[in-house]
C-alpha cells in the first residue's frame, strides 16, 4: 500500500538508518588521488571520443563537465583567519553567532581546535577576528596544474577545455570577491588573489613554447577568453611582437583585440603605436600597414594621428627617445658599471666620449619616426601641415632626410589633391625649400601640370616674396608673355653653381622642348629655341652680363636643341638689333667653336655686318670681334681688310699674330685690287 508522501518513516526504516554508521572520512592524500583518478579518467575520454568522431556538441559536454567538476571541487570555504584589523574583539563563539553562517562557524571551530595549544584557559590570546576569501587548497593547486599540463600538451585539440575553464574561473573569482565585499562591508580589506589570472598566466607563458610561430589560434584564445589582464598584453603579446618569427601574429593580435576588445583597445593600440617607430624595419612597416587601415574611417582616427604628430615633435630634441632595446643596453651597461667599479674611470672613459661625440639624430633614427607620420599622411593629406609648421625648427641634417623621405608619400598623392595643394600654399616661412622640393616631386614625369596648381603657383610667387624656384616646376604651362616675365627672375638664381645650373636647364627644356624632360608630356613648346636665346639676349640689363652669359651657356650644353641652324638664325636676328646685346660677340664665337661650317657665315654676314654698323664703337663688342677675327683665319682676313685704317693698325697692334697672314693675303691681290689703302697696310706691315 502506497504511503502519503507527508508519512513518516517505518521502524524498520528508521532501525536501519540508525545502525549504518557514519562514513569515514578520507584523508588528504587519498582525497587528492581519487580526484585525480577521475581527471585522468575524463581527459582519457577525449581520445575515444576523437577516435569515434563525436559530434561537436557531445565534445563540448565533457569539456563543459570537466571544467565545472574542477572549479566546483575547490574547496571554497570562507577563513576566519587571526588579524588584529577588526574593531570589535571575539572571546568566545557566542559572539559571532549571528555574524556568520553556520558552514562559518563551524570553520572558526575547528581553528580554535588546532591551536589548542596557543591559546590559554582563560582565552585572553584569543585574537580578532576578520572573515576573508577561502585558500586554494593543496587539493586544487596539484588539480590544476595537471590540468594545464593536460591542455598544453595538445592545445591545438584542448584550447576549448582550456577556454570554458577559465571561464568558469573568472566566475568563480568574481562570485568569492563580491561575497566577500558583501561581508565587510564598507571596511577596505585586501581581497585574495585573483585565480584566473594566475592560471591564465600559466598556459599563456606555456603557449609560447607549444604553439607554431605562424599559429593564429594564439590570437582566438585571447579573443575567446573572459578577461585579458594588462600584463598579458605587456608581456606575453609583446613578447611575440618581438621575436621576428612570431611577429606577424603578435601585430595581428592586436589589431583583432583593438577591433573587438573594447576593454583593452587603449593598452592594444598604444603597444601597436609604439610599434610604429620600432627600430626593426619589418615591425615598423607591418604596425604602420595595419594603423592606416583606421585613418579617417573610425573613432580611433583621432588618437593616432595625435600619436603620429608627437612623434615627429620628437625630432626637435636633441637625440632620439630610447627604444626598448637602448633601455636594456643601458641597463646592462649600469650592471657592468657596478661590477667593474674599480677600473671604470681607466677603461670607460674612450667609451664615454665616443658616445657623446655619436649622439643625436642618426639618419636610420629619423627615417623611423617619419615613416609612421607619412603613412598617416597618405590617408588624410591635410596632416603634411604638421611637418611644414616644425621645419623650420629642424636642424639641417634632419630637414635634408625629410626632403628625401618625403618623395613616395607626394607620388602617391599626386597632382589632383586640393588638400595639399592647400598645405603648400599657405606654409609658413621658412619651410621653402621643402615647398619647393613637394612642387618638384609632383611635376616631375608628370604628362601636364593642372591649372589649379600652375595658378595656385603664381598667386603665391605674386602675393608672397618666394625664391624664384618655386616658378620651375610650372613654366612649361606659362604662356609666352609669362615666359617673358617670369624668366629673368629665375635667371636671378644663377651662381656658378651646378645646382642652380640645374634648374635654368630644366625650365628651357620645359619652355623650347617638353618631350625631351619627359616623353610622355602633351604640353606643346612655349617657345621656339630661337626665340628664347634671343629672349635671353635681351635680358642682360635685367640679370646682368654673367648671369645672362651662364644662361646661354647652357643652351649651348644643349646642341640636340640648340643647332646650327638655329645659332644662325639667332645671330642673323641680333646683329639686326639696336642696340646690338653686349653678349653679342661671345654668343659667336661660342657658335664658332661649336659649329666650325659656319665660319664663313659668320665672316660674310655677320661680321661685315658689325664693321657697317661701327662695332668699334662699341667697346664690349668691338673687344669681342678682335677676338673672333683671329679664330676664324684664314677667313676673316677678308674682313679685316674691309675695316677702316685706323681700326685696322688698332686689330694688328692687338693681335701681332694677324700680319703675317695678312700679309700673305695681299701678296696674292693682282696690282689693281691693290687701293691706295692697300698700300698703306702694306707700308704698316713694311712689306
Amino acid at each position: 500500500e502506497k504511503k502519503e508522501s507527508n508519512e513518516s518513516p517505518s521502524m524498520m526504516e528508521t532501525q536501519i538508518l540508525a545502525t549504518l554508521q557514519d562514513p569515514k572520512a578520507l584523508s588528504q592524500k587519498e582525497i587528492l588521488k581519487l580526484f585525480n583518478d577521475i581527471i585522468k579518467r575524463i581527459c582519457e575520454a577525449e581520445s575515444w571520443i576523437v577516435k569515434g568522431r563525436a559530434s561537436p556538441s557531445t565534445r563540448q559536454g565533457w569539456m563543459i563537465i570537466l571544467a565545472r567538476l574542477i572549479n566546483q571541487f575547490s574547496l571554497r570555504t570562507t577563513i576566519i583567519e587571526y588579524t588584529n584589523e577588526v574593531n570589535d574583539e571575539i572571546k568566545d563563539v557566542e559572539d559571532i553567532k549571528d555574524k556568520i553562517s553556520l558552514k562559518e562557524l563551524n570553520r572558526f571551530n575547528t581553528i580554535i581546535k588546532e591551536h589548542n595549544d596557543d591559546i590559554t584557559e582563560d582565552k585572553k590570546d584569543i585574537p580578532k577576528l576578520l572573515i576573508k576569501d577561502s585558500f586554494t587548497s593543496e587539493l586544487e593547486q596539484s588539480v590544476k596544474q595537471d590540468l594545464c599540463k593536460f591542455i598544453l600538451n595538445n592545445f591545438k585539440l584542448r584550447h576549448e577545455l582550456a577556454t570554458l575553464w577559465l571561464h568558469e574561473e573568472w566566475f568563480g573569482d568574481d562570485k568569492r570577491i563580491q561575497a566577500i565585499l558583501r561581508k565587510v562591508g564598507k571596511k577596505k580589506v585586501k581581497l585574495p588573489p585573483r585565480q584566473y589570472e594566475k592560471w591564465l598566466n600559466i598556459i599563456m607563458d606555456g603557449l609560447y613554447d607549444v604553439l607554431e610561430p605562424k599559429d593564429k589560434l594564439f590570437t582566438k584564445f585571447l579573443l575567446d577568453i573572459p578577461e585579458i589582464p594588462v600584463n598579458i598584453i605587456e608581456k606575453n603579446i609583446k613578447k611575440y611582437c618581438e621575436n621576428p618569427n612570431r611577429m606577424q601574429v603578435g601585430i595581428y593580435t592586436l589589431r583583432n583585440l583593438i577591433a573587438l576588445r573594447k576593454a583593452n583597445m587603449k593598452e592594444c593600440l598604444d603597444l601597436l603605436l609604439s610599434y610604429g617607430v620600432n627600430p626593426d624595419k619589418a615591425t615598423r612597416s607591418t604596425a604602420i600597414i595595419t594603423l592606416k587601415r583606421w585613418i579617417g574611417e573610425t573613432d580611433l582616427s583621432h588618437y593616432i594621428e595625435d600619436y603620429a604628430l608627437n612623434v615627429i615633435k620628437y625630432l626637435l630634441n636633441p637625440t632620439p627617445p630610447a627604444s626598448n632595446e637602448d633601455k636594456e643596453e643601458k641597463t646592462e651597461e649600469a650592471k657592468e658599471k657596478n661590477t667593474n667599479e674599480a677600473s671604470k674611470d681607466n677603461k670607460n672613459s674612450k667609451p664615454k666620449d665616443e658616445k657623446e661625440k655619436s649622439a643625436g639624430w642618426k639618419e636610420n633614427d629619423i627615417i623611423r619616426h617619419l615613416e609612421f607620420y607619412f603613412a598617416i599622411c597618405s590617408k588624410k593629406h591635410e596632416l603634411l601641415s604638421g611637418i611644414f609648421e616644425l621645419y623650420p625648427k629642424l636642424k639641417d641634417n634632419i630637414q635634408r632626410v625629410i626632403r628625401i623621405q618625403i618623395q613616395p608619400l607626394i607620388k602617391s598623392i599626386g597632382l589632383n589633391s586640393p588638400k595639399l595643394l592647400e598645405v603648400i600654399r599657405n606654409f609658413k616661412s621658412g619651410a621653402d625649400a621643402l615647398a619647393i622640393r613637394v612642387l618638384f616631386i609632383l611635376t616631375e614625369k608628370c604628362t601636364k601640370t593642372t591649372p589649379e596648381l600652375v595658378s595656385m603657383v603664381k598667386d603665391m610667387f605674386n602675393s608672397r616674396e618666394l625664391n624664384p624656384k618655386f616658378l620651375v616646376p610650372i613654366f612649361g604651362a606659362l604662356t609666352k608673355s609669362e615666359v617673358s616675365e617670369y624668366l629673368p627672375k629665375l635667371i636671378h638664381i644663377l651662381n656658378d653653381t651646378e645646382s642652380q645650373r640645374k634648374h635654368v636647364k630644366d625650365v628651357i627644356l620645359q619652355i623650347v622642348d617638353p618631350t625631351s624632360r619627359n616623353p610622355q608630356a602633351t604640353q606643346k613648346p612655349t617657345m621656339t629655341p630661337q626665340e628664347l636665346l634671343v629672349l635671353l639676349h635681351n635680358m642682360e640689363s635685367n640679370v646682368g652680363l654673367k648671369r645672362c652669359s651662364e644662361a646661354t651657356q647652357i643652351c649651348f650644353s644643349l646642341p640636340q636643341i640648340f643647332k646650327q641652324e638655329v645659332l644662325a638664325v639667332v645671330l642673323t636676328q641680333l646683329v639686326e638689333q639696336q642696340p646690338i646685346p653686349k653678349l653679342f660677340m661671345r654668343t659667336t664665337i661660342q657658335t664658332v667653336n661649336l659649329y666650325r661650317n659656319l665660319t664663313n657665315f659668320i665672316c660674310n654676314n655677320i661680321l661685315t655686318q658689325l664693321i657697317t654698323k661701327k662695332v668699334w664703337t662699341m667697346p664690349k663688342l668691338w673687344e669681342g670681334f678682335i677676338r673672333c677675327l683671329k679664330i676664324t683665319l684664314p677667313q676673316s682676313l677678308n674682313v679685316i681688310l674691309q675695316l677702316p685704317f685706323p681700326q685696322l693698325k688698332e686689330v694688328l697692334t692687338k693681335v701681332p699674330d694677324l700680319k703675317d697672314p695678312l700679309k700673305n693675303q695681299i701678296k696674292q691681290l693682282s696690282k689693281s685690287q691693290r687701293t691706295s689703302k692697300i698700300e698703306k697696310i702694306m707700308e704698316l706691315l713694311k712689306m
